[in-house]
């Protein structure tokens, strides 16, 4: 079984035990929290890796790290990951328990490319558009500046992606006139 199945079934019983205690806020954004200090700290992401370190001390320093900021719910499944000696797969629980929450909730989220920052009326509009792509209830909508593009958007929702950037179409403008001997 791939680690990333075993992943979505960890995420899966967590969502179902914090939706039967009635913790999924505090589950949510305990998760959100784990995943930022995962991103932002790769010596720990290397301590849930290591073969060497055992998992008494994994367990060790993940409540030593996270007691007091994250919910009692969460420090237990941290000492069940533990006793299966699944700390490695962590990383991968945390992101696929934010998509199965995102799933639950009706959440997409969608990541949009331009040459410059989006005004809220623009912000506005490029989630009706993923809303008409994919159906949901909310839209989180991360935004990137790339001058490159020159011009226009790229809209990417889950494994669709809408290029309308001037780059691309410059692009294709010039194969087109290669192939047709201009």
């Amino acid at each position: 079984m791939s680690t990333l199945s075993v992943a979505a079934r960890y995420a899966k019983s967590l969502l179902q035990q914090a939706l039967e205690k009635g913790m999924l806020t505090n589950t949510h954004a305990s998760m959100l929290l784990f995943d930022r200090v995962c991103a932002e700290n790769k010596p720990l992401l290397k301590v849930l890796k290591s073969p060497i370190v055992n998992h008494d001390k994994k367990l060790a320093i993940l409540q030593g790290v996270f007691k007091g900021k994250v919910h009692d719910l969460m420090l237990n499944f941290f000492h069940v990951i533990s006793q299966r000696r699944r700390e490695a797969l962590l990383p991968d629980i945390a992101q696929a328990f934010l998509k199965q929450y995102n799933s639950f909730k009706g959440i997409q989220a969608a990541h949009v490319t331009t040459t410059f920052q989006l005004a809220d009326d623009l912000t506005d509009r490029f989630k009706a558009l993923v809303k008409a792509i994919v159906p949901c209830q909310e839209v989180v909508l991360s935004q990137h500046v790339n001058p490159a593009i020159l011009g226009g958007y790229i809209l990417q929702v889950e494994d669709k992606q809408l290029d309308k950037c001037l780059t691309t179409q410059l692009h294709s403008l010039k194969k087109h006139c290669v192939a047709s001997g201009y």
